[in-house]
């Protein structure tokens, strides 16, 4: 994504706090939550990466994992407003492309399989939600509004708005009821939109 990467940032915050976002509340949150710090390393190293400067957007990402738990490719493409609650154990490999306001719990695998040819990579849509120890992989496409349900593992595509269980995941419901469920959550505090 070639944004400016505070506008993204401010995106990032967005999610977390809501619209009470400011500079203070950033710092703040910076120290308090591990999810937003790894969500702040990254914005910093795709940028360098982007510019030519991979050497240190690999330092700055290995400190970063090595402090947050989160290892997150600065070669990833990941849109605004991402939201990680608990960042330990999340990878995100290195062609991955995350769209806008997307959610990653705990544990959370987004990467390529070992037995295909390099590159080949998932893009996950927008608004969706990738609960805690799922693994998505391979040269796939998550559709925009989907939830990814706990300890799935997604190896074909997924449509939009629907939600996806299971080992190899399988679709639990169809189209729109995934847009219930998100606003039980909301309610219950467990996301933050």
């Amino acid at each position: 994504m070639r944004s400016n990467w505070l506008t993204l940032l401010r995106a990032d915050a967005k999610a977390l706090l809501g619209n009470s976002v400011s500079v203070p509340k950033m710092v703040a949150y910076y120290f308090r939550h591990l999810g937003f710090r790894a969500v702040l390393h990254h914005r910093i190293a795709h940028a360098l990466f982007c510019r030519g400067f991979k050497f240190i957007a690999y330092l700055l990402a290995t400190r970063s994992c090595s402090r947050t738990g989160a290892d997150i490719s600065p070669g990833a493409s990941i849109g605004p407003g991402l939201l990680i609650h608990h960042p330990v154990g999340i990878v995100v490999g290195l062609g991955v492309v995350v769209g806008a306001r997307c959610t990653l719990l705990q544990n959370v695998t987004i990467g390529e399989r070992i037995s295909d040819a390099r590159n080949q990579y998932p893009v996950i849509g927008d608004d969706v939600i990738v609960a805690a120890g799922a693994v998505v992989i391979g040269p796939i496409k998550i559709g925009h509004q989907s939830i990814i349900g706990a300890n799935s593992v997604v190896l074909h595509d997924i449509p939009d708005g629907v939600i996806a269980v299971g080992a190899p995941a399988r679709i639990i419901n169809k189209a729109g009821t995934s847009d219930r469920f998100r606003s039980q959550l909301v309610k219950v505090g467990e996301i933050g939109r």
